[in-house]
């Protein structure tokens, strides 16, 4: 397929990736965002499956370590028919065939469920290990490659410290493994808490270590043809930005981690140059003026951030009685009219509030 065709199919799974999150108001848009442009072209040009026998026996497997990155894979699915405008809608709803981690399905195309990171691989690790056997034992016509998708956070697991060094090991060929390195963690940088180097640890262990580009396509398709004439493992090593064809994630992905990037009042995305967290302040803020009840509001993450815009932007307008938050739950800093026995913490408990996922509200009774 044209490189151009190829870019705006991988622009599709972004968009959708990002939409699936906006609507369930509720997931993680950025590294989908971030690995479009594999995810598109292995499916599109490598993986050897069958659209109408999803579990034809000899296809190649494709193992998701990162399992909150699910619509990137529901999404690239979606395009080869295997999950309708629907199902890409009810991303994260109970009951839906789209939950928020995949769980394994595979006349859908999802082999494996994903749930702690580093998990996935080492399920694929299993896989390829059953292949090498049926090979040995049936022949060659038995064969397909065993393609995984790992992250940063999968990698700082200990779990890949014995996946990587089996694999090497016993020099597993069939396997080749993408890892999207966009250097973001939950909360901070990678290299902010992890300083080792991957690419030796991994050239130690006995892989083949490509280091590329994640959202060149043409050097994605390079490298993947590479890849399938290596007699050892494979580790493509790609940098990616996470929240790929966001401005501001380009400039400052580390903020781009579970976050919805558009205006919670208007429904438009916050354009370059704008703070996201301002506006979800200005928002709490807009609940909290409504009642009076509420003296408090935290975020389950940034409760430090948030505390501080309140203070420098809210205190005239919301007086010291609202002046308070609860940081996570646990350090409980309370106003000066309410004793501990009057305070109540709700989650999700206002019809206002659906549109803050982690939100948090306390009420004076």
């Amino acid at each position: 397929m044209e490189n151009n065709k190829l870019q705006r199919a991988a622009d599709n799974i972004r968009i959708l990736a990002a939409s699936m999150v906006e609507k369930a108001k509720s997931g993680h848009p950025g590294g989908a965002m971030g690995g479009a442009d594999f995810i598109n072209v292995l499916y599109t040009e490598f993986l050897r499956y069958d659209p109408d026998n999803m579990a034809y026996p000899h296809r190649d497997r494709m193992f998701l370590d990162p399992g909150h990155m699910s619509p990137m894979l529901y999404a690239v699915l979606s395009l080869a028919g295997n999950y309708s405008t629907e199902d890409l809608q009810s991303l994260r709803q109970w009951g839906s065939v789209t939950p928020g981690h995949p769980e394994v399905d595979v006349m859908r195309g999802v082999e494996n469920t994903s749930g702690p990171l580093g998990q996935g691989h080492a399920m694929a690790l299993g896989a390829a290990i059953a292949e090498r056997f049926m090979v040995a034992r049936f022949g060659e016509w038995q064969a397909h490659k065993t393609y995984i998708y790992i992250s940063d956070g999968a990698v700082q697991e200990e779990v890949s410290q014995g996946v990587g060094r089996i694999a090497g090991d016993l020099g597993l060929a069939n396997i080749i493994m993408y890892y999207d390195s966009n250097n973001v963690q939950l909360s901070t940088k990678v290299e902010e808490v992890d300083k080792e180097d991957i690419v030796a640890k991994y050239r130690a262990w006995g892989w083949n270590v490509m280091e590329i580009d994640g959202h060149n396509i043409e050097i994605l398709c390079d490298a993947l043809e590479t890849a399938k004439m290596v007699e050892a493992p494979v580790l493509l090593h790609v940098k990616t930005v996470k929240g790929k064809g966001y401005d501001f994630a380009e400039q400052d992905p580390s903020s781009f981690h579970g976050i919805s990037k558009f205006d919670i009042n208007s429904g438009e995305p916050i354009t370059k140059g704008e703070n996201f967290s301002g506006v979800f302040g200005d928002y709490l803020c807009e609940i909290a003026l409504k009642d009076k009840r509420i003296c408090a509001i935290t975020m389950a993450r940034n409760d430090n951030f948030y505390l501080e815009k309140w203070i420098s932007y809210y205190g005239e307008q919301l007086g010291e009685e609202n002046l308070y938050i609860f940081l996570d739950g646990k350090d409980q800093i309370l106003p000066k009219n309410a004793g501990k026995a009057n305070i109540t913490l709700c989650e999700h408990k206002e019809e206002e509030m659906t549109k803050g996922d982690r939100t948090r509200i306390a009420f004076l009774n």
